[in-house]
């Protein structure tokens, strides 16, 4: 029966392990746990100088040097006496004197005294005589003697003849002054006593003007950024545009005043494109009749980008457009306004011309990737119609902003920066203008530009203690692991049982993940190069992400079980998550094993449970046999009384 009870108590020994065991393991199990909280988050107006640039057109000198080749008096009657003059050969000339003599040595010089122009308006009176008189370029059918006469009166002089002169001025009173271009002349001997003759040219002209529009009005209309003045063209004689007669150029509605020009066949042809316009190289032929004016209709076009706009979303720690931690760049949304005009950021228009909202998407390279926003539709969310040039999505000239209005997942709206080609940083929202260049027009920050965002950063803390006594746990280390990138780094607790990532505790650059005693700083942020990223003293230690918190063995826990590992999610700026009092229990010693031997003998009375024999036991097969042999005396005892009995 002692090997019985032997048995017993070492069966007795057996069961606390195997609940211990069962217990670790219900335990293991119902500790393990995961908290995932997911976070939803993201003109100048150029100054276009007007140069008043008057055509101006070539007034014919004084006739110089005339020679009198020719003197006679044909159309004298005997009654009206004029005298006939040729100069220079053939050249009709009329007396303006009558009353004086006449100058009739041939081959004498004769000096121009006057000339009268539309011009100078020197005598309009002598022009329309002789326009409109004897073989004049208006000729009503006066005779020579009516002219002649006429002239000497419009000179100044009696024609002494009935009134003869005054009688044609009086005919002739109710037409037109004479055209530009009729030109008369006075000549004279130099000798006091002759008279003066007079004779006239004709260079007859017309007119050319330019009107000018634009060739896409949805682009230039009400877009102070472009302007019809100030465009200039040339009138060519020739159609290679070398033998230049005059400039037409530009007023704000985009015509000319007229230039005078002979009839004749000329070209026109753009030199200098006004601001917002590519340069016009067509030739515009045009016909210039006499007294008439030709009027040339060209067409510009306007200058545009091609809005070969790009954001690329990147972490402001890194510069590069790949997310810390369990954060995104995916899904970042941006605000971009187009102004019809030159603005800054102090001046800008309340309401934009178009406004458009987009969406930065991940654009797989060759060897990495990149989170873009274009000004296209595959980007777009919302906004207006986009400005459309051959199927393309273009930017007139103007203004436009940009700024993020939603931060993608695990980044921070405050703070975030734009950075163009040229280095320029703005924050907040930035702003460029579209100016043209050539035949097209460019961002005065160039088309790519750099969008940064700082990652949520925050920290955890923990308490270490005993079970039981509540003894606090010193250098305990704790493995913290990002559960994205498997990024890994210790914490070690102080005589307190206290640890924290925060470098309000222990500064991230002091012995940097170094996690071998409490002092150790600890910083997370490995680059797309494997490169930890420098640490900052004044963010948090873990970026937005999931971590695994995991005790490890070490001297100060090895008489205690390890508390399972679990996880802890990152998702707010500069909080601190507190993990709260962590404790490790002691194994449990069972309640037999404590009692002294005494104590462990059965008292008077006590009922024994039966054991049950096992096979292979050797003490329970001689009990086993005993039993047998004592059970079959037993029976044999029986038998014989019996037996006497019946006798």
């Amino acid at each position: 029966m002692k090997k019985i009870r032997d048995n017993k108590g070492r069966a007795g020994r057996i069961m606390p392990l195997a609940v211990a065991v069962v217990v670790f393991i219900l335990s293991f199990w119902g500790c393990v746990g995961a908290i995932s909280v997911r976070a939803e988050e993201r003109e100048e107006e150029s100054d276009i100088e007007d140069v008043a640039e008057q055509n101006s057109v070539t007034q014919r000198q004084a006739g110089g040097t005339h020679v009198l080749t020719y003197y006679d008096t044909r159309y004298n009657d005997g009654l009206l006496r004029v005298g006939y003059f040729e100069i220079d050969g053939g050249t009709t000339a009329m007396c303006v004197c009558h009353e004086m003599e006449p100058p009739t040595q041939t081959g004498s010089t004769l000096t121009t005294v006057a000339e009268y122009t539309a011009e100078n308006r020197g005598n309009e009176q002598l022009r329309k005589i002789y326009y409109y008189g004897w073989k004049g370029p208006g000729d009503v059918g006066a005779s020579y003697v009516e002219t002649c006469l006429a002239g000497s009166v419009a000179n100044g002089h009696d024609d002494n003849y009935y009134g003869y002169g005054q009688a044609f001025i009086n005919r002739i009173a109710g037409l037109p002054a004479a055209p530009k271009g009729f030109t008369v002349y006075l000549l004279s001997d130099g000798a006091a006593a002759h008279q003066n003759l007079g004779y006239w040219e004709y260079h007859p002209t017309g007119y050319a003007r330019l009107k000018k529009t634009a060739e896409d009005n949805e682009l230039t209309e009400d877009n102070r950024c472009y302007t019809l003045q100030g465009a200039e063209y040339g009138v060519y004689a020739d159609e290679s545009c070398t033998d230049q007669k005059a400039v037409l150029k530009t007023d704000a509605n985009g015509e000319t005043t007229a230039v005078e020009l002979a009839p004749g066949n000329y070209y026109v042809k753009e030199k200098q494109a006004p601001f917002g316009y590519r340069l016009n190289t067509n030739v515009y032929p045009v016909t210039v009749e006499a007294e008439k004016t030709a009027v040339a209709e060209v067409k510009d076009i306007p200058v545009w980008n091609k809005a070969e706009v790009s954001i690329c979303k990147v972490d402001a720690e890194t510069g590069e457009s790949q997310a810390l931690g369990g954060a995104d760049l995916a899904g970042a949304k941006m605000r971009v306004n187009y102004y019809a005009g030159y603005y800054e950021t102090d001046n800008l228009p309340e309401v934009p011309e178009r406004s458009w909202v987009l969406e930065t998407k991940e654009e797989k390279g060759e060897s990495d990737s990149a989170y873009v926003c274009r000004l296209d539709e595959v980007h777009l969310i919302e906004g207006d119609a986009f400005y459309m040039m051959n199927d393309q999505v273009i930017l007139p000239l103007g203004t436009i902003t940009v700024e993020e209005i939603e931060a993608p997942k695990g980044y921070l709206l405050d703070g975030m920066q734009f950075q163009d080609e040229s280095g320029e940083v703005q924050e907040g929202r930035y702003l460029t203008q579209i100016r043209p260049d050539g035949d097209t027009a460019v961002l005065t920050g160039g088309n790519a530009h750099k969008a940064s965002d700082h990652v949520i950063r925050g920290d955890l803390e923990l308490i270490k203690i005993a079970d039981g006594t509540h003894k606090r746990l010193s250098k305990v280390p704790f493995k913290i692991t990002s559960n994205t990138t498997g990024e890994s780094h210790v914490i070690v607790t102080d005589e307190n049982g206290y640890a924290s990532t925060s470098a309000e505790w222990n500064l991230h650059t002091s012995n940097t993940n170094c996690g071998e005693n409490m002092e150790d700083g600890v910083w997370f942020g490995i680059d797309t190069e494997g490169t930890l990223i420098a640490p900052d003293d004044c963010k948090g230690a873990l970026p937005y992400d999931t971590y695994t918190i995991e005790e490890l063995r070490c001297e100060a826990n090895q008489n205690h079980e390890l508390i399972p590992p679990f996880e802890v999610t990152i998702k707010k700026d500069h909080v601190t998550v507190d993990l709260g009092t962590m404790t490790d229990d002691k194994p449990e010693v069972p309640e037999e094993l404590n009692k002294p031997e005494k104590e462990k003998q059965e008292t008077p009375g006590q009922t024994v449970k039966a054991q049950t024999v096992r096979t292979g036991d050797g003490a329970n097969l001689s009990n086993w046999m005993l039993v047998c042999i004592l059970s079959c005396v037993a029976v044999i005892v029986c038998v014989m009384i019996t037996r006497m009995k019946k006798r």
